[in-house]
């Protein structure tokens, strides 16, 4: 089984780059109406969960000088309290002089710093360069939440059940515009760059044990789902999306997204108090 992180790049000039190219040509994600998602034929989703989760799922941009272009790298990532995001390592450690901004559609684009890192390695960044226990492809991120714009956040569940319906949301570049962060169209106007938020459907397939444990599902993801909610019905995170499985059979696909238990895990040891459902 190979695990292949999910992120997405673009230029100043908006052309994508460090995609894998094992992705090109398989994965497609359907923009779907958030008011009437269903698995199915079953029920749909209660739309105040389809907003909880997509008022608590925001795009994570890191943008960084690379003369002569400024370059731009984004994926998602999860409301987990006030000021605070969860998201994966890869997406934010492209570049340590990079500045980082969260947005969604309630959130204007804000600034962001990385407050604790940790990847495969085991290697942690933090305010203070200690070193800690090694957890596998996290980030603890902070944010100044606007004045009178609260960002609702996403309560963990601990563990996620087999076969239970989940949707992904997060915003994959397949979904994105052709324009990147300053970049000027032919009328002259300068563009931020930004991306539809994209929700899909599918259904647990495995709980894998483990550091950490790991959630396997069938809603397909892209390059910039890395770092975005994987939701049961009862609007719990049941995971962050993180890697993709594409084994031999062409016609079968895997995602696979770190645990809410070990999410959990990860924002207390850093002493952040959590929304528990």
């Amino acid at each position: 089984m190979t695990f292949r992180p999910f992120e997405h790049s673009v230029s100043a000039f908006g052309r994508p780059w460090g995609c894998p190219n094992v992705l090109r040509g398989v994965l497609f994600t359907a923009l779907l109406p958030l008011a009437a998602l269903r698995i199915g034929a079953g029920e749909p989703i209660p739309p105040q969960i389809v907003q909880n989760v997509r008022h608590a799922t925001v795009m994570v941009s890191v943008e960084y000088d690379d003369p002569p272009f400024v370059k731009t790298h984004w994926g998602s990532g999860i409301v987990a309290g006030p000021g605070l995001v969860v998201t994966n390592a890869h997406v934010v450690n492209e570049n340590p002089a990079a500045s980082i901004y969260v947005s969604n559609d309630i959130l204007p684009r804000t600034p962001a710093r990385v407050v604790v890192l940790r990847y495969d390695s085991g290697e942690q960044r933090d305010d203070s360069g200690d070193d800690a226990r090694k957890n596998v492809d996290m980030a603890i991120l902070s944010f100044q939440q606007p004045d009178g714009t609260p960002v609702p956040a996403l309560p963990f569940a601990l563990r996620a059940v087999p076969s239970e319906p989940i949707i992904v949301a997060g915003y994959p570049g397949d979904a994105a515009g052709s324009h990147a962060a300053g970049e000027e169209d032919a009328s002259g106007s300068v563009h931020e760059f930004s991306a539809p938020l994209v929700v899909t459907a599918g259904a647990v397939t495995g709980v894998a044990d483990g550091e950490p444990g790991l959630v396997i599902h069938d809603a397909r993801c892209s390059p910039g789902n890395s770092g975005g909610p994987v939701v049961n019905f009862r609007g719990e995170a049941v995971g962050m999306q993180t890697w993709t499985s594409l084994p031999g059979d062409p016609g079968r696909y895997m995602s696979i997204a770190i645990g809410g238990g070990d999410i959990v895990a990860f924002l207390e040891a850093n002493g952040f108090h959590l929304l528990r459902p």
